[in-house]
């Protein structure tokens, strides 16, 4: 009930009279609207005296209980019974309570944790255990491993072979291999890739379809070989090394080191038929398109496309010890020769051609320069040792001995030898002049000049004189 009695400002009966009616009307009033609904006033101060039961709304600022706004009751004591708005209920746990049931959301993450350190699980309260160890392996003085880093040694396995990935074949001890069907007979190998054989020992392999027949070898990329030992090749189809040939080097496109301590690098070329980089020498070196040095030409250098140093099966034991040849298609097959421009071949000892088609016949120390030029041959073989032959197409067919000759023709069918110099002797001075002597005949300066000669030229006379053009 709310009802607060008013005061009578009336100085006779009957108003007091009217007064009286009034408030018992507001006293009937608040009765009625009681028994609907309790309004509280907000109490802004704590009541002077107040009754066990009484109960108050506090507006927690101007008067604060305990736990500001809210519905207090008195039981020796202001006690929060409630709110209302935003007010918080609060649970005083110190003194007995009893719970019913207390909501999953009500119980907070910390409430159950806080105490973890103190729970003791035994192993008869868990129900579904199953199997487990209850003993380990020792690893004393095995690899330690932390996160994803080994400290310390590591040894694998009792024949100590690392194999990664799937389908190898190792018998060998101290190996690592990793890729796909490596197969690995020998010792301390490594191979990585696919479906590479290691024989031999101390190898290193890399690629796919290799081969290492010997030891201390390394073998790479495509079906390259190593057949010596300390052998290198890497590339494609490349081969280094022999069963008896050691420490030789492959690299390139179809490139082959056959000799001891050779080397061949580049690529095959096709030129009417395949011609491989080879050195089957020992010591020799091939390098470009197709150079071959043979191996009866040890320690011999060839380079360029189609180059050769030595032979196949030469005649009478014929070697070409440190000849060289370069350019394309020029070849020594002589002892100590040099073949070099385009398609010039040098055939003796020490002989030396290079141009267009040079050739230093079969003689020693012939030189031939020029193009389509041949130092001078009869019967295979060079009319003279030390003959050197300039210009271009001479005719070096002749069975006189020409140490000095000038080749003035103009292709391989219309060759021609301007001026030889022979063997010297007290009646003759070996000097031939067959272009003078073909000459037209001229009988003066002026008529030589008409038909030709140059200042300082030579020209005859129909009576066999030879005279210097001067005016």
């Amino acid at each position: 009930m709310s009802y607060k009695p008013s005061f009578s400002q009336s100085l006779t009966l009957d108003g007091l009279k009217r007064w009286i009616s009034s408030e018992l009307v507001r006293i009937s009033n608040a009765l009625v609207t009681s028994s609907q609904k309790t309004k509280l006033e907000v109490a802004t101060a704590e009541p002077s005296k107040p009754q066990t039961g009484e109960v108050v709304l506090a507006d927690g600022t101007d008067w604060n209980p305990s736990n500001g706004r809210g519905l207090y009751y008195y039981d020796a004591g202001w006690q929060q019974v409630g709110s209302g708005g935003t007010g918080t209920e609060v649970n005083n746990l110190t003194t007995s309570v009893t719970w019913a049931n207390v909501p999953d959301a009500n119980i907070t993450a910390s409430s159950v944790t806080q105490h973890q350190s103190a729970l003791s699980i035994t192993e008869s309260q868990i129900s579904d255990l199953g199997t487990y160890l209850t003993s380990h392996q020792d690893i004393s003085g095995k690899a330690n491993l932390s996160g994803a880093t080994f400290t310390g040694d590591v040894s694998v396995g009792t024949d100590k072979k690392l194999s990664v990935g799937e389908q190898h074949t190792v018998t060998g001890t101290r190996n690592i291999t990793g890729g796909y069907e490596n197969t690995v007979s020998g010792d301390n190998n490594l191979v990585v890739g696919q479906q590479n054989t290691s024989s031999g020992s101390f190898n290193v392999m890399f690629g796919y379809n290799n081969d290492a027949l010997k030891n201390h070898s390394l073998a790479g990329g495509n079906n390259s070989q190593t057949v010596g030992s300390s052998s290198l090749a890497v590339g494609y189809a490349c081969k280094a090394g022999q069963s008896d040939r050691w420490y030789s080097t492959a690299l390139g496109y179809s490139s082959e080191a056959l000799g001891t301590a050779a080397f061949a690098g580049g690529r095959s070329v096709w030129f009417g038929g395949t011609y491989k980089t080879m050195a089957e020498a020992d010591g020799s070196f091939a390098y470009g398109g197709g150079p071959r040095v043979f191996e009866n030409a040890p320690n011999s250098i060839a380079l360029g496309t189609i180059t050769q140093c030595g032979e196949t099966s030469p005649s009478g034991g014929q070697t070409a010890a440190q000849s060289m040849a370069v350019g394309f298609m020029s070849k020594a097959y002589a002892d100590n020769s040099f073949a070099g421009g385009n398609q010039s071949y040098s055939f003796g000892d020490t002989s030396f051609s290079f141009g267009n088609g040079a050739v230093a016949s079969k003689g020693y120390s012939n030189i031939a320069l020029g193009r389509g030029i041949t130092t001078p041959v009869s019967g295979g073989n060079a009319t003279t040792v030390g003959a050197v032959s300039v210009g271009q197409f001479n005719a070096y067919a002749v069975t006189t001995q020409q140490h000095f000759s000038v080749g003035t023709g103009t292709s391989d069918g219309a060759r021609y030898t301007s001026v030889y110099v022979g063997p010297r002797s007290s009646s003759n001075s070996g000097i031939v002049m067959k272009a003078l002597k073909d000459s037209a005949p001229y009988s003066s300066d002026s008529s030589a000049a008409t038909g030709g000669v140059p200042l300082g030229g030579l020209y005859r006379t129909s009576s066999g004189y030879v005279r210097v053009r001067l005016a």
